[in-house]
């Protein structure tokens, strides 16, 4: 299966690349607390209506959460935290990438039953500090699987190649 990856619009606007504090409602792919989900739903068709989706509500909404159960749990508290991030940006070729190192692979558990056909990242930081609920949690990226992909009693993980992508590879003109 193809794998897609797709950084939403509204997240690269408020990127801010900086290692230090970032400036009001922007987020920081360094310093800021991200967490990744699963969904149902394919995330291959990307269209105009993703300029929609600025709030991870809008994401499981869209694509609907995996359950809980099986060894998932779903909600805002209860997904994978990320952390150890990276983010660096190649001066002459405008290319930026953004990556996690921890945990590695990222893991949705050791004995799961579950099936997802994507997986998605948020920032549980940003606009407000901190952030309580789905609804105000930016939407930063999502990564279709290129069709279900089934964990029956094993281990439900996603290995983030370090070299040449990354989580989000993309170029700046």
């Amino acid at each position: 299966m193809a794998v897609t990856s797709h950084l939403y619009p509204n997240a690269a606007l408020k990127w801010s690349p900086s290692a230090v504090a970032s400036p009001t409602n922007c987020i920081n792919p360094v310093n800021d607390t991200f967490a990744a989900g699963l969904v149902t739903g394919s995330a291959a068709s990307w269209t105009a209506t993703q300029w929609a989706y600025v709030f991870i509500s809008s994401i499981i909404t869209a694509y609907t959460e995996v359950s809980t159960g099986g060894g998932y749990t779903s909600g805002w508290a209860n997904r994978q935290a990320l952390t150890t991030f990276t983010f660096a940006v190649t001066g002459t070729a405008n290319i930026n990438m953004w990556t996690c190192t921890a945990p590695s692979p990222i893991s949705f558990g050791a004995s799961t039953t579950i099936t997802a056909a994507a997986m998605f990242i948020y920032d549980k930081t940003a606009p407000t500090n901190p952030n309580t609920t789905d609804a105000n949690s930016w939407a930063i990226w999502i990564s279709d699987f290129g069709g279900n992909v089934v964990s029956t009693a094993g281990a439900f993980t996603y290995t983030v190649a370090s070299t040449p992508n990354g989580l989000a590879y993309w170029t700046c003109n």
